[in-house]
This record gives structure tokens, C-alpha cells and sequence, in this order.
């Protein structure tokens, strides 16, 4: 049931990422696959975090309007939420302030995988090619991605009760016994 609820939470947010900024502009910076990944990695089970991060990834970079290359997202989005995942099974990041400094720390370094990807690849991201402009982009988007992701918390706190922060949430120490 926990897979199902995870899938349908992931179509919501890729939904909301591709309708939404036809209708309201500012919403393009806000990345709401990622925020479900960190979300979820914060479930301190690092296979869940891994293939919520993948199937949102990949999800996001098969959406409409994404962009020129498909698996870019998928990776990003993998690796931080393996890395969120496993740095949750060793310490405990249920606070509130803790929490939203990983939504900035997290939206930062998918901006980061992003950029080296993109360039890696030949690919430019913006149409700015001062490095000014992108960097005002980044900080935006991280901006962006702090606001909707304690609003989005909020919301999957009460559908996942056991994930929110003084819930029932138990360490998996399966991976390391």
C-alpha cells in the first residue's frame, strides 16, 4: 500500500510540474519531483529513496515540455535520494529546521548535477549564457523549492503519518547489520 500511495504522490507531482507553469510562470522554478524524492528519502530507507528518485526523475524527464535530454532528472534526483536516504539512517533529520535546510542543500546540488550533466552532454540549460544569470536561476529555484516544500511536507505529513517528523517512523537497519 506504501508503493501505491508513493506512485500516485509521484503522478501528482509530475503533473502539477508540467500543467501548472502554462498557467502561473513563477511555478516553473519549483521542482516538485524533487521535493517528493527528498521527502521520501527522509523515510530513512534508502531503496525507497533510490527508486522514488528514480521513477520521479525519469518520470519528470518523459513529461511534457521537460527538456532535451531524458535521464538527467532520473539521475539527479536517484543520487540525492540514495544520499538523503543513507545520511537519514545515520542521524536523525526529523526537526522542522532540519528538514528545510535539506529541501535548500538538496534543490542546490540537483541545480549543480544539472548544470555538469547538461554540460557534459553539450547541452546549454538557459538561453543566459552569463554565469550571473544563472546563478540568480539557481538561487531562485532554491528559493522557490523551500516555499513549496514545507507547504508540500506539510500536506504529505498528514497522508503519511508515520513519515512525519515525532511519528512512528523506525530506523531500517536492514542494509546495516
Amino acid at each position: 500500500m506504501l508503493y501505491l500511495k508513493i506512485l500516485i504522490v509521484i503522478i501528482f507531482a509530475v503533473a502539477l510540474d508540467s500543467q501548472v507553469p502554462t498557467w502561473w510562470e513563477a511555478f516553473r522554478y519549483v521542482d516538485m519531483t524533487l521535493l517528493v524524492t527528498v521527502y521520501f528519502a527522509l523515510m530513512r530507507d534508502p531503496v525507497v529513496g533510490m527508486l522514488t528518485g528514480f521513477v520521479a526523475g525519469l518520470a519528470g524527464d518523459l513529461a511534457p515540455g521537460a527538456g532535451p535530454v531524458v535521464g538527467v532528472g532520473g539521475f539527479s534526483k536517484t543520487s540525492i535520494g540514495y544520499l538523503i536516504a543513507t545520511i537519514a539512517v545515520r542521524f536523525s533529520l526529523e526537526s522542522a529546521p532540519i528538514r528545510v535546510l535539506i529541501i535548500a542543500v538538496s534543490s542546490l546540488a540537483n541545480s549543480a548535477l544539472f548544470i555538469v550533466l547538461h554540460g557534459l552532454m553539450g547541452q546549454s540549460l538557459t538561453q543566459e549564457a552569463a554565469p550571473e544569470r544563472l546563478v540568480l536561476k539557481v538561487l531562485i529555484e532554491a528559493t522557490a523549492n523551500l516555499v513549496a516544500g514545507v507547504g508540500l511536507f506539510w500536506v504529505l505529513d498528514r497522508i503519511f503519518p508515520e513519515n512525519a517528523p515525532g511519528g512512528a517512523m523506525k530506523v531500517r537497519r536492514r542494509f546495516y547489520d
